[in-house]
């Protein structure tokens, strides 16, 4: 069996990278499809390194808002780390070490998330595979870069980096935009990994339900007025009581606030809920594998720009009426006809198996 070294992004504090690492290696494995193992690897802008080397690059504001998400991430941080040990058991790597990688593996695989985000990597080119040294090692499934377009500075990096990709991959349609518009080749465009395994594969590892009762559950990831304001109806109209992670962004009534829900803890808050509303793409993914009611805030222009992710899950489920602008544009009393999205679900997941299995071959 072939051993696989998986390059992704799985330690930041934000729940669905974590999660997608954990199960693209569990679909690897169930599935009989190899050896893997994430690489124990995280450039100094995910770590957060603030230095100047860093400064320069991101810049003053960038390095400011880098400071704020990792003082919010602190909380959560140690409880994820249990989590992440359990599947990343190997030590962390430096830079220098990476070389020595091209022994130990037969294949290396980019998936998923925003690896290929020029933002997140902040110039280390690790997560294009810069330092496999035989082409025909280099994979890719559901990779993504975050974003519609590639800045003018990056594009020859790219074009050169992933043209030595045996098999890509990608997550959403604007990812395949420009993987085409780089290699003239379109690649497929399959699931997140999260969803390559099924609501009762994720149940076995649920926590007990900690949470009594009915609630709404709100996970945001940037600061917005109108998903309060939002929130704020669906509490008038039902009269439930909000948890929130890591907090809302104003005033709400009966609104419990928890920052430092573990990885497992916050998928068992999604499932336990009766509403969930959030900014979140892996936020509406375990909405969708659960059966919950929800939206997804478009919350700022920035985000508007970068929904493609959102719009293609949503679309080929039949769900992009679930995409709000507006707090006019919920309407709570309709549900969702799960049923029907979970025939399509199971449809795109036999799919993206078999995608990841062409991937490995």
């Amino acid at each position: 069996m072939e051993k696989i070294g998986v390059v992704s992004i799985f330690r930041t504090g934000n729940y669905g990278g974590t999660l997608q690492a954990y199960a693209l290696v569990k679909a690897i494995q169930d599935n009989g499809l190899g050896q893997a193992e994430i690489i124990n690897y995280c450039c100094d802008a995910i770590r957060g390194k603030i230095d100047g080397k860093y400064l320069r690059k991101a810049g003053v504001a960038r390095t400011a808002a880098a400071l704020v998400d990792k003082m919010c991430y602190l909380p959560r941080m140690k409880k994820m780390n249990a989590f992440i040990d359990s599947f990343v058991p190997t030590k962390p790597l430096t830079r220098a070490e990476l070389p020595s990688l091209n022994d130990r593996y037969d294949l290396f695989l980019s998936g998923s998330d925003q690896l290929w985000n020029p933002d997140i990597q902040q110039g280390d080119y690790y997560y294009l595979q810069d330092f496999v040294t035989d082409n025909r090692k280099k994979r890719s499934y559901a990779s993504s870069f975050g974003r519609p377009e590639l800045p003018e500075q990056y594009r020859e990096v790219y074009r050169k980096l992933l043209s030595q990709y045996q098999c890509i991959t990608v997550r959403e349609q604007a990812g395949a935009d420009l993987v085409e518009d780089l290699l003239q080749v379109r690649p497929a465009v399959v699931l997140d990994p999260t969803l390559l395994l099924t609501a009762p594969q994720w149940e076995a590892l649920l926590p007990p339900r900690r949470k009594k009762g009915k609630y709404l559950f709100v996970y945001r990831l940037t600061y917005s007025t109108l998903l309060t304001r939002i929130v704020a109806r669906l509490q008038k109209e039902t009269g439930l009581p909000i948890l929130a992670v890591p907090f809302l962004l104003g005033y709400t009534p009966r609104t419990q606030a928890s920052p430092a829900l573990d990885s497992l803890e916050w998928v068992r808050a999604i499932h336990d809920a009766d509403y969930v509303i959030t900014d979140s793409f892996h936020g509406i993914v375990f909405s969708i594998l659960f059966g919950r009611p929800f939206y997804y805030v478009v919350t700022t222009p920035t985000a508007r720009q970068r929904i493609s992710r959102v719009e293609t899950l949503l679309e080929s489920l039949g769900l992009q009426d679930r995409i709000v602008e507006s707090q006019e544009a919920c309407d709570f009393s309709r549900p969702i006809a799960y049923e029907e999205v979970w025939r399509r679900l199971d449809d795109l997941r036999e799919e993206s198996l078999a995608a990841l299995k062409k991937v490995l071959g």
